[in-house]
């Protein structure tokens, strides 16, 4: 039996098992994470009300999006990326091609996020470029509106 499973509900085991799952991480880990972030999102410093929606792991879109290629080799077919050199196989390609991006899911993971901040760099496609212009942006309109800047 676990020892970690002993004192946890069936929530949390339910949580434990999807980010096992999904990012390789488990509980544990996210809960040393969320202390080390002092219980803040990573980016925006927003603190999850006790109860509500918890902080989200944030991982690099672009990597679990990453292209496979797969070659056939005798009975096993052999899935990698050009980038990272990694070798997954399997009998089935497409279990191959799953494993692999399983793989670069989980070394994706950056930290933990609120979900207004995980949505905002999704939606910039992981690029800092695009997410530097429309700060300028936002910057250049409130000086322009002479407006108080908004409490975040």
């Amino acid at each position: 039996m676990n020892l970690y499973n002993i004192t946890m509900t069936k929530k949390e085991k339910r949580r434990d098992k999807m980010l096992r799952r999904v990012y390789g991480k488990s509980l544990a880990w996210y809960r040393h994470q969320f202390k080390r972030q002092g219980g803040h999102c990573f980016c925006c410093d927003f603190v999850p009300e006790k109860g509500k929606l918890p902080l989200h792991v944030e991982h690099d879109h672009r990597l679990a999006k990453a292209h496979v290629f797969t070659v056939p080799m005798g009975r096993l077919w052999i899935a990698f990326t050009a980038e990272f050199g990694v070798i997954k196989q399997s009998h089935k390609k497409r279990r191959a091609v799953r494993l692999m991006k399983k793989w670069l899911k989980r070394k994706s993971v950056r930290g933990l996020v609120c979900w207004p901040c995980n949505s905002l760099i999704r939606k910039s496609y992981d690029q800092p470029d695009r997410m530097f212009k429309a700060a300028k942006l936002l910057d250049a309109h409130q000086k322009k509106m002479k407006w108080r800047k908004y409490a975040a």
